[in-house]
């Protein structure tokens, strides 16, 4: 069975109940008129990349090395897009640092950018400790005049003894690496309490704010005030999985989705004789497509959203054999929006039954193996029906005598940023990082993973090791020959006595040398 796209993060209920919220977390959250992920789903994925730890999620420090650079390439990619919201500059630059400490070597060795020295890691946690404290208690100014960073520091929470740190780092000598260690991990937990699960908190308040506004609507025709404020994007966000899937963002509002919540209250007395003819009365449906009316004429493109998430969750559970009464619902859905039954009709609709007709069409291969006759007979209806609706609207024409050699731009398709993405398209969240050695030396650490060293690079940094101490010892040895000498006469060329003060002022010197 496909795995659903959907719940990558979250494969069952939640047992525990949702966090409170605070007002005063949402001062780190940045703008809230522009993001740069591309949906909320991507910014829980960097959430549990970034702290498998605190979420429990039992992985081996393999997993979550791989993960960390992950969530890093992908705040790289928010980075490179626009302003990020401090909380995640910060963030990000913790988790980067995070990875050079596995990896100390006592000096600086050229041709190893991956690695750091003990001096050099002593800096890179110096620069992120002054950044991430004057970054967040920058957040935190108010007034005309600025006020004193201990101050804001204990108002939001960050101890005292990290922004002595912080002031250590920038005007005195560097503190020694485990207290920078320990300052990183502080601010880590900081900003996990602060920003990161506050604000994974408010997505699931969201969604159950959405779910109880659809039950009282169902159960006691309440009206969709909540929904009424709601754009097109977090309608079909939120409401359409609700419905479908019956879980978003973590949530459950259902096991298996409004559709099926309702049918399964009288699944057990249902005669499926009648039902083909008379499956919105003997489902429980007559609700829910009122609903989804409602919800069509506030927003003309619902019913596209709605389409291209039945097919994908059809698409999703067909080869499973205990889902075939959910198989069946969806497929009378699917059937109802494509037909002239559905009075309600969106513009795009056309477009979401091409999308629609290719997932299910992308999917037939493995779907043939089944020996489920009924389940076989739906598909068949499915893909009829859609093709009717469709036509030929995304069929690439060329005459005879023309080859194709420029791309040709399909009905369907509309510009994006990172390629051809279809309007009810979900976002791709899986493209392919060519994780390689760094073969130009740049320190590019982001993206690079702890490959072995090849041979050739290994006994050349060995060699280099074992030149450079070399040089060292004799520089060494030469100094004490240097000195003893001098002590052990004592006199100048002039056979006078050297004061001690004189001896010792050479042998600093040489030091210095």
């Amino acid at each position: 069975m496909e795995p659903s796209p959907d719940i990558e993060l979250f494969d069952a209920p939640p047992d525990v109940p949702v966090p409170v919220v605070k007002d005063k977390d949402y001062v780190y959250s940045g703008r809230k008129s522009f993001a740069v992920w591309m949906d909320w789903t991507e910014w829980q994925a960097v959430f549990t990349d970034l702290f498998p730890v605190e979420l429990n999620l039992q992985l081996s420090d393999e997993m979550q090395h791989a993960k960390k650079l992950h969530a890093l390439a992908v705040m790289a990619a928010w980075r490179a897009r626009s302003d990020v919201p401090v909380a995640i500059e910060v963030s990000a630059q913790l988790a980067e640092i995070s990875c050079h400490g596995h990896s100390v070597l006592g000096l600086a060795a050229p041709g190893r950018s991956m690695y750091r020295s003990h001096e050099e890691l002593r800096l890179l946690y110096s620069a992120t400790v002054v950044r991430c404290v004057n970054g967040l208690v920058d957040a935190s100014q108010r007034g005309a005049y600025a006020q004193a960073v201990s101050s804001l520091a204990l108002r939001i929470g960050i101890p005292l003894w990290i922004v002595d740190i912080r002031h250590e780092a920038a005007h005195t000598k560097l503190p020694s690496l485990p207290t920078l260690q320990l300052a990183a991990q502080t601010l880590r937990q900081w900003l996990f309490d602060h920003y990161w699960q506050p604000q994974d908190a408010a997505l699931k308040q969201r969604v159950v704010r959405i779910a109880t506004a659809l039950d009282r609507h169902l159960d006691h025709q309440e009206p969709l005030a909540a929904l009424l404020a709601l754009d097109v994007a977090t309608l079909s966000t939120l409401v359409v999985p609700l419905l479908v899937q019956g879980h978003q963002y973590g949530h459950w509002a259902t096991s298996d989705g409004l559709l099926m919540e309702s049918m399964s209250k009288v699944a057990h007395q249902m005669d499926m004789t009648r039902f083909e003819e008379e499956w919105l009365a003997m489902g429980n449906q007559t609700k829910l497509l009122k609903l989804v009316e409602e919800c069509q004429s506030q927003w003309g493109d619902f019913d596209g959203w709605f389409l291209v998430a039945l097919a994908r969750e059809f698409r999703r559970i067909r080869l499973d054999p205990e889902q075939e009464v959910k198989v069946v619902l969806l497929t009378k859905w699917i059937l109802h929006l494509v037909s002239n039954a559905w009075t309600v009709r969106g513009p795009r609709l056309s477009i979401a039954a091409s999308e629609a007709l290719v997932l299910l069409e992308g999917g037939s291969s493995s779907f043939g193996d089944n020996d489920n006759n009924m389940v076989l007979h739906y598909q068949e209806r499915v893909l009829e029906a859609l093709k009717a609706v469709t036509g030929d609207k995304n069929v690439i024409n060329l005459s005879p005598g023309d080859n194709a050699t420029t791309w040709t731009k399909c009905h369907s398709w509309t510009p994006s940023p990172i390629g051809i993405q279809t309007p009810f398209g979900e976002v791709p969240r899986h493209l392919s990082l060519d994780d390689k050695v760094d073969e130009w030396e740049a320190g590019h650490m982001v993206i690079l993973r702890d490959f072995p060293p090849k041979e050739t690079n290994a006994n050349g940094i060995k060699s280099y090791e074992a030149s450079y101490l070399a040089m060292l010892s004799d520089v060494i040895e030469t100094d004490k020959e240097i000195a003893e000498e001098i002590v052990r006469k004592g006199l100048t060329n002039r056979h006078e006595n050297i004061t001690e003060d004189e001896v010792n002022r050479l042998q600093d010197e040489i030091e210095i040398w």
